[in-house]
């Protein structure tokens, strides 16, 4: 099975990125690339051009803006909720995303955003 390649939207810290790679996912953070500063739309089209499969995100209308899942509808979006997953200190954040990814897994299914996790990470 291949491997999804990932790429955090700009309003996740590198902390993320880091500690995901740490765990074995191929994770790029939007901060590492030349999209940085890039609004919905234009970010859309760089996505829409690239070879990543799993687009996190906490933006709730990023798929109305960037009209990414038009663009290229085998992409996963992933809207995380920030009242299940509450954006803290970024170490506790980054330590309730991976608790959540390891019993939930990231959402599989293409070309609709997919609220995610399911379940409230945010009691330690």
């Amino acid at each position: 099975m291949k491997t999804q390649r990932i790429i955090l939207d700009e309003n996740f810290s590198d902390g993320l990125a880091i500690a995901l790679r740490k765990l074995g996912h191929d994770v790029v953070s939007v901060h590492e690339t030349e999209w940085v500063g890039f609004k919905n739309g234009a970010l859309g089209a760089e996505l829409a051009r690239s070879d990543f499969d799993v687009i996190i995100t906490k933006d709730r209308n990023f798929a109305d803006h960037s009209g990414i899942l038009t663009k290229r509808p085998t992409l996963v979006l992933v809207v995380v909720d920030s009242v299940k997953l509450k954006q803290v200190k970024d170490n506790i954040f980054i330590r309730r995303f991976i608790k959540a990814l390891a019993l939930e897994g990231l959402p599989e299914t293409a070309g609709v955003p997919n609220i995610w996790p399911n379940s409230d990470y945010n009691n330690e």
